[in-house]
């Protein structure tokens, strides 16, 4: 998975997606003036399948659009996050929760299911929430949360 941003993000767009590059061991570009299609090409030239633009709302991450290497849009989540100001973790695409949960985020992000060292959780939440998705370092969380509100496939009707 390749992580950029929308052109011209805020400050902490920048450090979520930061944070969360380091957190998942995937690569992150700076955006600038690309265009998607010269992101297409810097996906192929690392390797990668999928990538996700997170997009913001009032200065805040908002939203990650997830497009194949075609270009397709292959879903999104919206989201509202907690980023801590310092993240002490490995890079891991380890995650555990309910089995139903994670197979529906594994159609846009590349987990892998499994816990063991720093992993991923993902647990029910109520509200304007559907899920929470929080990073663990060992068996302490980091603090790294990822709120989600709705997930959306596109081979979906």
């Amino acid at each position: 998975m390749l992580l950029t941003t929308s052109r011209k993000p805020s400050q902490r767009t920048r450090s979520f997606c930061q944070k969360l590059k380091k957190a998942m061991g995937c690569p992150y570009i700076n955006r600038g003036k690309m265009n998607i299609r010269e992101i297409l090409e810097k996906a192929r030239e690392y390797d990668e399948s999928t990538i996700a633009i997170v997009f913001e709302k009032h200065g805040n991450p908002s939203r990650i659009t997830f497009y194949n290497t075609m270009g397709q849009q292959i879903g999104y989540i919206t989201i509202s996050t907690a980023i801590p100001k310092s993240l002490e973790t490995r890079p891991t695409k380890k995650i555990k929760g309910r089995i139903g949960d994670i197979r529906l985020l594994k159609d846009l992000i590349p987990f892998e299911e499994g816990a063991g060292g720093d992993f991923w959780l993902l647990k029910p939440a109520h509200g304007k929430y559907t899920m929470i998705l929080e990073l663990y370092h060992g068996k302490k969380p980091t603090g790294f949360k990822i709120f989600i509100k709705k997930i959306h496939l596109e081979d979906e009707k």
